[in-house]
């Protein structure tokens, strides 16, 4: 599982050029030297200048991971081309890369694009391999002494047919981000979350569904089936429902709602319900699109 505890996600500062600089060189060292010539390695260090980063950054969006205020991670996307992608070694596998990616897809979604673009290099094309990019040419620059600089051309489709599935317990921070979304201003406890995420996935009566987009999560919705003496039977309660926010208008509430309903007809529920607070009218004209009825106050107190 990931550990990205304690990372903190932010935009660049100019601030940050040594601390961002320091960390392209050290990767480019450790990480490349196996796959490429001298030569291309002090090509890739030119290309990195600092006035290359400060000049992506003014033009686009850089982003910074911080761990303990160390700078630990950085991506740049200027309108649909993703570049300057890199992660310390000693925290490569742990997901920071791919946290990286989505942030930066998340932008190029909110902007409108459809697809991303990239330049990878021979290190790097496994792990975009992973993230759904497809490789459109491989191609190479010439460099001093008959030496080449091999790279690949890839790109990704950001608007894919969502599919609709049993959620999974390695899906819990994209969830967990869609629920910041559901409870914006609410200081959401990942710890305790996670232990009731996965109760949930192991529970009979609890059931999780996503709605994916590619390798990333759009939608989610949660039921739970109650036995009840007023229906003589069982009903679906939906705890949580949440689209994300750049993906709604799109259809993917209503793939969900149809799933989750095929879902609480399966397990014998008469009547599916939800809870919706006063303040969230859009969703109101949801439910009443798709045959909801407003017919009871909920109260709560603390136990």
């Amino acid at each position: 599982m990931a550990k990205q505890e304690n990372i903190k996600i932010r935009r660049f500062k100019q601030a940050d050029l040594p601390a961002v600089k320091e960390l392209i060189d050290n990767t480019i060292d450790i990480c490349y030297s196996d796959d490429y010539p001298e030569e291309a390695i002090e090509y890739f260090k030119e290309y990195h200048c600092d006035k290359n980063i400060l000049k992506s950054a003014a033009k686009g969006c850089t982003i910074i991971l911080e761990k303990n205020n160390r700078v630990i991670g950085t991506g740049t996307i200027i309108g649909d081309h993703i570049l300057r992608v890199f992660v310390n070694p000693k925290f490569q596998k742990q997901g920071l890369g791919k946290l990286i990616m989505n942030k930066l897809e998340d932008k190029a979604i909110s902007s409108g694009a459809n697809k991303v673009k990239l330049d990878a290099s021979l290190p790097s094309k496994t792990f975009y391999d992973t993230l759904g990019y497809k490789t459109r040419e491989k191609t190479y620059v010439k460099l001093e002494n008959n030496k080449k600089l091999h790279h690949y051309k890839m790109d990704r489709e950001l608007m894919s047919v969502t599919k609709i599935d049993n959620c999974r317990e390695d899906d819990f921070e994209q969830i967990f981000r869609l629920l910041g979304q559901l409870w914006p201003g609410q200081t959401l406890d990942k710890r305790k979350l996670r232990q009731v995420f996965v109760r949930g996935l192991k529970s009979k009566l609890q059931y999780y569904l996503c709605a994916r987009a590619e390798t990333k999560i759009v939608g989610f919705v949660s039921m739970t089936i109650k036995n009840s003496l007023w229906q003589q039977g069982y009903i679906g309660h939906i705890d949580e429902f949440i689209v994300d926010k750049r993906r709604r208008n799109k259809g993917i509430g209503g793939k969900l709602l149809s799933q989750i309903t095929k879902l609480a007809n399966k397990k014998s529920c008469s009547r599916i319900e939800l809870d919706s607070a006063f303040t969230r009218k859009d969703a109101h004209k949801f439910y009443k699109r798709n045959g909801f009825d407003n017919r009871a106050f909920v109260f709560s107190r603390k136990c």
